[in-house]
């Protein structure tokens, strides 16, 4: 056994996992930008901190992200249950692109087989009663046959459990049969008051460009957004980290290859009319797993989310898992199945915040915006006799 120790070649891949799970660890704590300050907490080079975080993880499917705080820009995220009426569902894509450029959306997915959507939308709430009668015209019109929608409390983002994962062979190595013992703290969410927006135009901008890039040097953000290095770094540390519009940093293992999708799967589990003690059983279940992106709670507390993403050899599993850790099974909660070819996340909304009014929505112009998208939501739009009046 010593000498097995001792190999040259077993020692070298320990420390590369070693490296990785202490490099993964700090990241969580201070971001992947300033590889200085990992490099301090970590003892490890430099230079070295550069190379892992470049070509060990990103490179080999591990995404670090920025958490925003939606809360401080004024916003208020929903879940939404969409049913597209039958003759519109081949359109119901298009429409959902354009809903995240008018109408506040950052995430839509197709569920698998019934063909329906989940969608998260990230919305002030004085406009709430506004957006909910947009949503009733869609009705209307015969674009959606039905839809349901949840006030979030709060999403809380998890990020990968290193310890389940081998850096080395790119593998998940999961003890299913004792998963269920390891510790876990599930921290409380406190409900925050949502004002207004900590933030202005600028700031909004340049969280959209951490949010594709969370490595994105601040020279690049300012290329990219037509300003001046000095003044990105300005709004960046002055308002995005002092007024904490960044909450963490998460790190996410997201699968090999341009393709990664075909070996994935995405769930999003839904439970329904928990008692407290019964939701605090369910959040650990879900904190132990390496698999969940994220967990949430409506403002009502009627709904619990959690958001699970993880390679299809592990879904057998991953259900027994579930049979076997979480009590009413068959009556508390169902399993939904995203076709992760139709689905698509977006940044925060900027392209609906006026420097001058804040926060907008013109529910008419979105749907006469449908209007030119969609053939024959054009038709039974014409049909039906326009949008006048509706909203």
């Amino acid at each position: 056994m010593e000498k097995l120790r001792n190999n040259p070649l077993i020692k070298r891949e320990y420390q590369l996992e070693n490296d990785l799970y202490t490099i993964v660890e700090a990241i969580k704590r201070v971001g992947p930008r300033n590889v200085s300050l990992i490099s301090r907490l970590t003892g490890i080079p430099v230079e070295t901190v550069r190379y892992k975080i470049r070509r060990q993880l990103i490179k080999n499917g591990i995404g670090v992200h920025v958490g925003v705080d939606y809360d401080k820009l004024g916003l208020v995220r929903c879940w939404l249950d969409l049913n597209f009426d039958e003759r519109c569902r081949d359109s119901a894509p298009q429409v959902l692109e354009m809903l995240s450029k008018t109408g506040y959306l950052i995430y839509y997915g197709r569920i698998l087989p019934q063909g329906t959507y989940i969608s998260i939308i990230a919305l002030p709430p004085n406009l709430k009663a506004r957006y909910v009668e947009f949503l009733n015209s869609m009705v209307n019109l015969d674009i959606l046959a039905s839809y349901r929608m949840d006030d979030l409390a709060w999403i809380r983002h998890l990020s990968m459990r290193p310890e389940y994962y081998s850096f080395d062979t790119k593998t998940w190595n999961v003890d299913w049969e004792s998963l269920h013992q390891s510790r876990v703290i599930v921290k409380k969410m406190i409900d925050s008051e949502v004002g207004e927006p900590m933030a202005d135009k600028t700031d909004l901008l340049i969280l959209s460009e951490l949010q594709i890039d969370s490595m994105k040097p601040i020279s690049k953000i300012a290329k990219n957004l037509g300003l001046k290095s000095k003044t990105v770094r300005y709004h960046y540390m002055e308002h995005i980290i002092r007024r904490g519009l960044i909450t963490n940093f998460i790190v996410r293992w997201q699968g090999l290859g341009a393709k990664a999708w075909r070996s994935t799967l995405n769930m999003p589990i839904e439970f329904r009319d928990l008692t407290r003690g019964s939701l605090l059983e369910v959040q650990k279940a879900f904190h132990r797993l390496p698999f969940t992106w994220f967990d949430a709670v409506s403002s009502n507390q009627s709904l619990y989310l959690a958001f699970v993403s993880l390679p299809i050899d592990q879904y057998v599993n991953f259900l027994n898992y579930l049979r076997t850790n979480i009590t009413d099974y068959d009556r508390r909660f169902g399993i939904k199945l995203i076709d992760t070819s139709c689905a698509d996340s977006y940044t925060v909304p900027y392209e609906m915040f006026d420097e001058a009014r804040g926060w907008i929505f013109n529910p008419e112009e979105t749907l006469e915006g449908l209007l030119g998208l969609v053939p024959l939501i054009k038709g039974v739009f014409e049909k039906k006799g326009g949008s006048e009046g509706r909203l």
